[in-house]
């Protein structure tokens, strides 16, 4: 040892944000297209799964589709983050407006999700879901009644 600790990092507290929220917003915006990409290729994967069950497709035809998804969603979506920064970065007070989008694209990708995924379970698989579901105390036929 040297005699001295060198002090960690925090991430939360950086010195460039501090500095430049820019730099900061560029990171947002990174993370939104990789967020946005993952999401794509989830949705891809539970559309595709149902192909595999009816022998429309094999495993190697699900990668592809995924891949070619998660592919277009980054090129797609990293072009209107930057637009949209570029945006923010004139009209800093769009952020208002579009936090609120923000939060109602964010519910509709989940109510999507969640219909494709119990779009893709067998008849079988949601009796169990809803028999499982009531054993529980909850009631899922009114949430999905709901949707």
């Amino acid at each position: 040892m040297s005699g001295f600790d060198i002090p960690l990092a925090d991430l939360s507290n950086s010195y460039e944000s501090k500095i430049s929220p820019t730099i900061s917003h560029g990171r947002s915006a990174v993370e939104a297209v990789a967020l946005y990409a993952i999401y794509e290729a989830l949705i891809t994967i539970v559309r595709s799964e149902i192909l595999i069950k009816e022998g429309k497709i094999n495993r190697e035809g699900q990668v592809k589709v995924v891949r070619k998804s998660f592919t277009k969603a980054i090129r797609n979506g990293a072009g209107i983050i930057a637009l949209l920064a570029l945006s923010l970065a004139v009209m800093p007070w769009l952020r208002i407006p579009l936090t609120m989008i923000n939060l109602i694209g964010a519910t509709k990708a989940s109510h999507d999700f969640f219909n494709i995924f119990w779009d893709s379970l067998s008849p079988l698989q949601k009796s169990e879901m809803l028999n499982t579901s009531r054993r529980a105390g909850i009631s899922l036929r009114k949430l999905i009644n709901n949707l």
